[in-house]
């Protein structure tokens, strides 16, 4: 074991595990040895439906000592991969898996590695978790209000934080919430023109959504344009399976595509995004079905995949390169909905000093980078196709042209390296 710094040993007394039976235990593990020998190390849980991301590192240098990542836990072929900081990569299939088994699994490879406290990703935080919050059981009952707010994603996130707890009692843990970056949105730009009563009785009301990431991609950008995150007005991007795009003023989230739900919005993969609600009534009448049902069409069989009958992102570009009159509808109203997002949010800031392409699509198509800016172009946002064919690699991620007004950025997001700062903020 490394010799304690004074660092180490105010770190340990501010968090409580200064006392002798901890201390003493401490020893016996990996874990708790990794207080004293790195007490930056964070372990990362992000839990969805169907899938389990975890890490390891180092929230002040980002260094990765473990990476993984369990999916289709809602199959009868899962599987879970996993790589060390030697390089070392392995893969285990999991037939007809169970999450909290599959869970377990993913603890036992952690348990080999030292870390000092465990981050959590949780989707919703509502009203009542505007920032990141240490974890014990007043916590997880006040989460629990917030269930079906997320019904898909909260209460496994929750499940999880239990059995950590349960697990590892003597290791602190923090939530980090994927709406807390927008709990300074204005009012006048969160709430819905409907009866206000819906907002007060029932929160109805825009949330966002993809948070950390943005929060990432922004803290990001500003170093790379070398300007002080207080006076940036900046629009991010983040397109993957789902998409948002969210307008930042110093370093504030102040208005952002998705809101009651992750459903709202720009187009996604199997998302339709912003529809008139009228539209739901109107088709369970003619389809003989029910509202709930026509939601889950527009969950899971809308957007690229409604139009093409794919929701993955590059077989909808594969098509509109081959001049697929399907594909090309599809990658064209993808487009034209993010880009009417990004110009109708100057309105909220007035001026844009930067705009950032982040998520799997942000970050690996050009094609859609480069129809979104000429759609863009009455705002004086132009792309360099060189530099966007080779996403900014070799000018730090720059991929606008020099007489573009506005610099456009490409930035791969990192919400571990988030969580894992918020949580040591929590405790250091």
């Amino acid at each position: 074991m490394k010799p304690m710094t004074s660092k180490s040993f105010q770190f340990m007394q501010n968090i409580g595990f200064l006392n002798t039976n901890s201390f003493l235990n401490g020893r016996k593990n990996k874990i708790s040895r990794g207080i004293c020998a790195r007490q930056l190390s964070v372990l990362v849980l992000n839990c969805g439906s169907s899938s389990i991301k975890f890490k390891i590192l180092d929230s002040e240098s980002g260094e990765i000592t473990l990476d993984g990542q369990a999916n289709n836990l809602n199959t009868n072929k899962g599987k879970l991969k996993w790589s060390s900081s030697k390089k070392e990569k392995f893969t285990q299939s999991l037939e007809k898996p169970v999450f909290v088994e599959t869970l377990d699994k993913i603890l036992k490879i952690a348990k080999q590695k030292e870390f000092s406290l465990i981050g959590h990703r949780v989707v919703h935080g509502g009203e009542i978790f505007k920032s990141a919050t240490k974890l014990n059981q007043e916590t997880i009952t006040n989460m629990k209000k917030l269930n079906n707010l997320a019904p898909l994603h909260n209460p496994i996130q929750i499940k999880t934080i239990e059995r950590c707890l349960q697990a590892f009692p003597q290791i602190p843990q923090g939530a980090s919430f994927d709406t807390a970056f927008y709990a300074n949105i204005p009012e006048y730009a969160y709430l819905y023109p409907v009866p206000y009563s819906w907002y007060t009785n029932h929160k109805v009301r825009r949330y966002g959504f993809h948070g950390l990431s943005h929060e990432y991609v922004v803290r990001k950008a500003c170093e790379l344009l070398d300007r002080a995150m207080v006076n940036t007005n900046m629009i991010s991007c983040h397109l993957g399976a789902g998409c948002s795009v969210t307008a930042t003023k110093g370093g504030v989230g102040v208005d952002t595509s998705m809101g009651f739900t992750p459903l709202s919005g720009v187009m996604m993969g199997s998302r339709s995004g912003d529809i008139d609600p009228t539209i739901l009534t109107y088709l369970a009448t003619e389809m003989e079905t029910t509202p709930e049902e026509i939601i889950k069409q527009l969950n899971n069989n809308s957007g690229l995949k409604g139009i093409t009958g794919s929701p993955d992102s590059l077989v909808a570009e594969n098509l509109y390169l081959q001049n697929d009159e399907m594909g090309k509808l599809a990658v064209e109203m993808f487009c034209y909905s993010i880009a009417k997002y990004i110009a109708s949010y100057l309105a909220t800031l007035g001026r844009l000093d930067c705009l950032v392409f982040t998520g799997g699509i942000g970050e690996k198509s050009s094609v859609k980078r480069d129809l979104i800016m000429q759609k863009l172009s009455g705002l004086g946002i132009f792309c360099d196709s060189e530099k966007n064919i080779r996403h900014g690699a070799e000018t730090n991620g720059c991929v606008s042209a020099k007489d573009s007004k506005v610099p456009v950025y490409v930035i791969s997001t990192n919400e571990e390296l988030v969580i894992a700062q918020q949580t040591y903020e929590l405790y250091k």
